[in-house]
């Protein structure tokens, strides 16, 4: 339950980070992110709704939906991710605190034994033994004149708005990871069913040769051509379930679970039900948590830049104390022995060594650092954005041509079936158009991994973006 309310914490500070913020240069009112974005995309621009709910729903899997919450639930990164956000909370409450002003109660006891020795008394040194009690309220309060504290305090929130926002950032990066895992673990099986069809082909091979050589029809060197070829299928069913394994365990891995390579994933590849559509602002970026929760962070380093600045000057405390004090503890709850006090307090830091203006210098250059870091993420985000859309163009293109040529190596490779048992054809030249055939299969396999791979990507560099269901495709989808 804590986890799943954090999670939904941070979904909230990503919605609210989407929009306008403070900028870090000036606090405008303009989100500096969206400043620091393009109008559009070059490739293509894109339409959807980052707030329509998880685009992995989209893809049409049940089981993959279900894994992705599993993942989600048990992952111990989020686990990590969402004890910082607990610490960043606790800190921004530490920082709330120092600007109210401190309440204590006290109450004190002693009893003391004194000795009077050397006093011309008769009978010699005499002693004394006295009790003293106190109860009382103190009360210190900080007067932020210059608004040191109020900077602290908005610091430490925009750090925890950057924690729930990594949090977001991590759950998002999960999901697309598990999502990806999914893709190579049904590409594997698909890759897998390949190499049990193709031993299978080459098995039918050899003993269509196997016939005609005992036939005397072919000679000795085309059975040997066929017993290759079918072992080197039957090598290559077995690199293929070693790469199935190999997946499964890596997912099961991303679950949490023990990796012994029993998940069925089965090996249909997904096919999303919405196509990349065709126009989206570039500010839909901004929804992105990995930078929002950067901005958050420069927006922390200004506050902090002005916390530094304000240790310069003097600092106002005010306080006092009311209270009993008795030798009696049962006169303690009496106003007759009442006491009480009120103080003021004002420092102002002459000499520190220079230490004071040095940590105002530190905390500008880290202001200044996270301020180039940040438009070096917002300029990866938008090459990730871009590769991805490229991608989605080529991948569906290449996967279109490689269809075609499939089809057509198909069948080539059956009528060169034929014609071999004819007689009319050598063996060299059927087992040629076998193998292409196997080539274009397995490209076009992994093409489409690819290619989905990209989609993935996609999602995960507009910020979880799910596409607008009425756009209509920018290319056909085989």
């Amino acid at each position: 339950m804590k986890r799943a309310a954090a999670l939904g914490l941070a979904t909230l500070l990503l919605a609210a980070c989407a929009g306008p913020s403070a900028g870090p240069a000036g606090r405008d009112g303009h989100s500096a992110l969206a400043a620091a974005l393009p109008s559009e995309f070059t490739v293509r621009t894109i339409q959807g709704d980052a707030a329509a709910g998880p685009w992995w729903a989209d893809w049409g899997d049940a089981r993959l939906t279900a894994l992705v919450e599993e993942g989600l639930r048990e992952s111990p990164t989020l686990g990590a991710a969402l004890a910082r956000l607990e610490a960043a909370a606790a800190v921004q409450s530490q920082r709330d605190g120092d600007r109210w002003p401190s309440l204590s109660a006290t109450l004190d006891g002693t009893r003391q034994r004194q000795v009077f020795v050397g006093l011309p008394l008769p009978g010699g040194p005499i002693d004394t033994t006295s009790n003293n009690f106190g109860l009382g309220l103190d009360v210190a309060w900080e007067l932020d004149l210059w608004g040191r504290l109020a900077a602290a305090s908005r610091a430490a929130r925009y750090d925890f708005e950057a924690s729930a926002l990594d949090l977001a950032a991590a759950s998002e990066s999960l999901a697309a990871q598990l999502v990806r895992a999914w893709v190579r673990a049904a590409e594997a099986n698909r890759l897998e069913d390949l190499a049990e069809s193709t031993l299978r082909s080459r098995a039918e091979t050899l003993e269509t040769v196997r016939a005609r050589f005992r036939r005397g029809l072919r000679p000795s060197a085309d059975l040997h051509l066929a017993e290759t070829e079918l072992q080197t299928a039957r090598a290559l069913l077995e690199g293929r379930r070693l790469g199935a394994a190999a997946e499964q365990r890596q997912l099961e891995a991303l679950l949490g679970r023990y990796p012994e390579g029993r998940l069925a994933t089965g090996d249909d590849l997904p096919r999303p039900s919405t196509p990349v559509p065709r126009a989206v602002p570039a500010q839909l970026l901004a929804a992105r948590p990995d930078l929002a929760a950067a901005e958050a962070r420069l927006l922390a380093a200004d506050e902090r830049v002005a916390q530094r600045r304000a240790e310069l000057y003097p600092r106002l405390s005010l306080g006092g104390s009311f209270g009993t004090r008795s030798d009696d503890a049962a006169d303690l709850f009496d106003l007759d022995f009442r006491r009480w006090s009120l103080f003021g307090n004002l420092v102002q830091p002459l000499f520190e060594g220079g230490r004071l203006r040095a940590r105002v210098d530190e905390a500008d250059a880290n202001r200044r650092a996270l301020l180039e870091e940040f438009a070096g993420l917002v300029l990866n985000a938008c090459l990730e954005v871009e590769l991805a859309l490229a991608t989605e163009v080529f991948r569906a293109n290449e996967e279109g041509a490689l269809v075609a040529a499939l089809a057509a190596a198909r069948d080539a490779e059956t009528a060169l079936l034929e014609r071999y048992r004819a007689g009319l054809v050598e063996l060299l030249d059927l087992q040629n158009a076998q193998r292409r055939t196997l080539d274009l299969e397995t490209r076009s396999i992994e093409v489409r991994a690819r290619r989905l791979e990209a989609r993935i990507d996609l999602h995960l560099a507009l910020g979880g973006l799910v596409f607008d269901r009425d756009e209509s495709p920018t290319s056909d989808t085989p």
